[in-house]
C-alpha cells in the first residue's frame, strides 16, 4: 500500500490530490487497512472530498463501497461522490488503486455541496464554489432504465441525463470541460458511443471541429460499470456564465485532432484542456495513445515503442505549459496486456520519469491495435 498526495495552496482553499496504490493489498484485512489509512488522512487534514474513483476487479465493487461507507461513518465524514470502475490490476490483486480530489477551505467564500440522485447511499454530484469559479463534478452517470436498447440509445440517454443534472444545478452542456467515459465491449460499442456523443453535441450547439476553442478533453476506456449498463460517464464542468478561469484548448504537434469528421470512429474531443487562473495552471490530459500525425496507429504490434511514443506525446503536451511528469497529480494507465507493465517501468527509467504514480490497470483501448493509453491531470503554480 502506498499513499501519495500533493497539495496546492490558493487564497481561498488548499487543493489535495491523493493517490492510493493497492497493487500490494492482497487480503481483505489489507484492503480495510488501506481504506482506513486513506480516510485517516482525509480526516486529519480536514479535507472535503469532491470525488473519489476506485479501480479494481468488478467482484470487489460492493465490498469496496461497504469499506468506504464504514470509514466515513466511523469518522463522521459525509460520503462524497464516488465511483467504482472495473480495472483489472497489473498485479494479481483485488484492486488497482484509488484517486481522490478534495479541498480544505481557507476562507468562508468556499462552498461545497453534495447532491444525491436515484436513491444511492452516496451523492453523485459535488458543487464547488471557489473565488476562481463555480465547478460541478458528476460521477457515475448512466442511461436510464427503459432506455438501454442498443448502445446509441443508451449513450443518448446518458447524455440527456447529464444535461438534466447540469441544468438542475444552474449549468449547461457547454460548461463541460472534461469527460471520463467507461465502456464495456469496446470493440463492439465504440462507434455507437461516438455517434451518440456527436449527436448530443450537435443538439447542444457544441462545436467539435479541429478549431473549436473549448472542445472538452476526454478519456474513453474499456471497463464495466456494472448494474447492467454498457457505458458510464464522469464530468467536470465550470459555469461559464460566471467569472471563471481561462480555458485553452491544447493541441499536439505529434498527432492530428480527433475532430469527429475524418478521424477513425469519428470521436469528438480535444487532446487536452488548460484551466488557468491567477495562481495555478491545470491541464486535463485526454486519453493519449500511440497515434501519429495522420491519425493512424503508430508502431503496430510493438508494445515497447507504443508506450514510449505515448509518454513522449504526453510530455509534449505538458511542456506547452512548462510542465513535466513531476507535475502530474492524477493519472491512469491502461495496458492491453498485463505483461506490458514491466515495459512501462523500464521506459520510466529510460526517460528519467521519477515522480509519477499512476493507477495502472489492464483494459481495452479504443482501437484493437492500440496497446497502451494514458490520461491525467497536471497542476503547477504560476
Amino acid at each position: 500500500m502506498s499513499l501519495q498526495w500533493k497539495r496546492f495552496q490558493q487564497e481561498d482553499c488548499n487543493k489535495y490530490y491523493i493517490n492510493l496504490d493497492l497493487k500490494s493489498a492482497l487480503t481483505e484485512r489489507e484492503l480495510e487497512a488501506s481504506c482506513d489509512e486513506l480516510y485517516d488522512f482525509i480526516q486529519k487534514q480536514g479535507i472535503v472530498v469532491v470525488y473519489e474513483k476506485a479501480f479494481g476487479q468488478l467482484s470487489q465493487r460492493e465490498a469496496h463501497h461497504g469499506r468506504r461507507l464504514r470509514c466515513c461513518r466511523d469518522r463522521g465524514i459525509p460520503p462524497a461522490p464516488a465511483v467504482y470502475l472495473q480495472g483489472v490490476p497489473v498485479a494479481d490483486a483485488p484492486m488497482a488503486g484509488i484517486t481522490v480530489y478534495g479541498v480544505t477551505p481557507r476562507k468562508g467564500s468556499v462552498r461545497t455541496e453534495y447532491y444525491s440522485m436515484d436513491g444511492l447511499p452516496w451523492p453523485v454530484a459535488a458543487r464547488l464554489d471557489l473565488e476562481s469559479g463555480e465547478w460541478l463534478y458528476l460521477t457515475g452517470l448512466t442511461g436510464r432504465e427503459g432506455e438501454l436498447a442498443g448502445i446509441e440509445t443508451e449513450v443518448r440517454s446518458m447524455f440527456h441525463f447529464a444535461k438534466e443534472c447540469l441544468e438542475a444545478n444552474g449549468f449547461c452542456a457547454k460548461d463541460i470541460v472534461r469527460k471520463w467515459i467507461y465502456l464495456s465491449e469496446m470493440e463492439q460499442n465504440y462507434q455507437g458511443l461516438n455517434d451518440g456523443r456527436r449527436q448530443f453535441y450537435q443538439e447542444e450547439g457544441i462545436d467539435y471541429s479541429g478549431s473549436a476553442a473549448e472542445l472538452p478533453a476526454s478519456t474513453c476506456i474499456g471497463g464495466d460499470y456494472g448494474c447492467g449498463r454498457s457505458v458510464s460517464m464522469d464530468l467536470a464542468c465550470v459555469n461559464k456564465r460566471r467569472p471563471h478561469p481561462e480555458l485553452i484548448r491544447v493541441y499536439n504537434i505529434r498527432q492530428n485532432e480527433a475532430e469527429g469528421d475524418t478521424y477513425l470512429f469519428k470521436p469528438t474531443f480535444s487532446r487536452g484542456m488548460v484551466i488557468r487562473d491567477e495562481k495555478l495552471v491545470e491541464m486535463q490530459i485526454s486519453g493519449t495513445a500511440s497515434i501519429d500525425r495522420d491519425g493512424k496507429t503508430a508502431f503496430i504490434g510493438q508494445p515497447y515503442e507504443q508506450i514510449k511514443w505515448t509518454l513522449i506525446n504526453v510530455l509534449g503536451l505538458l511542456e506547452q505549459q512548462g510542465m513535466t511528469f513531476d507535475d502530474m497529480v492524477q493519472s491512469n494507465c491502461f495496458f492491453k496486456e498485463r505483461e506490458y507493465y514491466d515495459l512501462f517501468l523500464d521506459l520510466l527509467q529510460e526517460l528519467k520519469i521519477a515522480d509519477f504514480a499512476p493507477v495502472c490497470v489492464v483494459g481495452d483501448v479504443c482501437r484493437t491495435d492500440l496497446l497502451f493509453e494514458l490520461d491525467g491531470v497536471a497542476l503547477k503554480a504560476r
